[in-house]
């Protein structure tokens, strides 16, 4: 939290916890520790400084050292606090309808050794571990956005004023809001250039990758498109000419067929001498 920078703004909040009116100080008023009337009262309130939002990283350290001592002590066993480096947090887009991720530093706490919280099996303390992570950001002011409900994931969404949390079994990672807006801006071009049977709630659209068009001014993508449940996926090749919006060529997981890549003048131009597939054989996308 931020500190308040002056004793009436203190005054002010104690004033509001308790239910009661605030009035303001007067101008001779003094702060604890200043004289009424002399420069300490100034030169106290400068002296005390705002307290910087901490980093998506940061926080999730310390939910999860909260989190880690709250699971030792229900459950008596040994629980590690581990870094888990390139850890995706992944945040909701426009009406939470779809979603991309972020990649930040994460931290798990389980067991040393214990892997067993994969695909929806945990043991007695990475499930207490688990449950301590999410009870954590509730305590916190967190309001769950998404939980799954399949038998492969154990992903669990949280939002607050300043950051969006991802629990992953006794796994967690946080961003900032501005990063998840941030990511949104840069992965809803390629969400609204895929036609509506490519598109469905809960998708992840991620993996972004861009690329120089085999013409001048031309680009082409691909981005990974998948589910928050589930551990299934594709990817999808999307292509930009010169002056225009990014358009929709295919989406698999095999080598595209030529004439996916070749539907259009614009795609060709974009995807000219990249590998395909030509009824029976491999080929190249023609210009």
């Amino acid at each position: 939290m931020r500190r308040m920078t002056s004793w009436g703004a203190v005054v002010a909040v104690v004033a509001v916890a308790f239910g009661g009116m605030v009035v303001a100080p007067s101008a001779g008023a003094a702060a604890p520790g200043a004289e009424a009337g002399s420069g300490n009262y100034v030169a106290a309130s400068k002296a005390v400084k705002k307290k910087p939002v901490r980093t998506g990283a940061a926080y999730a350290r310390i939910v999860a050292s909260a989190a880690r001592k709250s699971a030792v002590r229900v459950t008596g066993s040994r629980i590690a606090l581990t870094a888990v480096r390139k850890t995706s947090v992944y945040v909701p887009g426009k009406a939470s309808r779809w979603y991309t991720d972020v990649t930040t530093t994460g931290y798990r706490i389980a067991p040393a050794g214990d892997t067993s919280s994969f695909y929806g099996e945990m043991t007695y303390a990475s499930s207490e571990a688990a449950r301590q992570l999410r009870s954590q950001l509730v305590k916190r002011g967190f309001t769950r956005i998404y939980r799954s409900r399949d038998s492969y994931t154990n992903r669990w969404l949280y939002r607050s004023s300043r950051y969006v949390c991802e629990v992953d079994g006794p796994e967690i990672g946080c961003v900032r809001r501005t990063s998840a807006a941030a990511a949104i801006k840069k992965a809803t071009p390629f969400y609204q250039a895929l036609p509506t049977s490519q598109r469905f709630k809960g998708m992840t659209v991620d993996f972004i990758r861009t690329a120089r068009g085999a013409t001048k001014g031309y680009r082409t993508a691909i981005v990974g498109l998948g589910a928050l449940e589930g551990i299934s996926g594709a990817y999808g090749k999307l292509y930009k000419a010169p002056g225009k919006k990014w358009k929709f060529a295919m989406a698999g997981q095999d080598v595209p067929s030529c004439s996916e890549l070749e539907r259009t003048k614009d795609s060709r131009r974009a995807f000219a001498g990249e590998a395909c597939y030509r009824v029976d054989r491999m080929s190249t996308v023609r210009r």
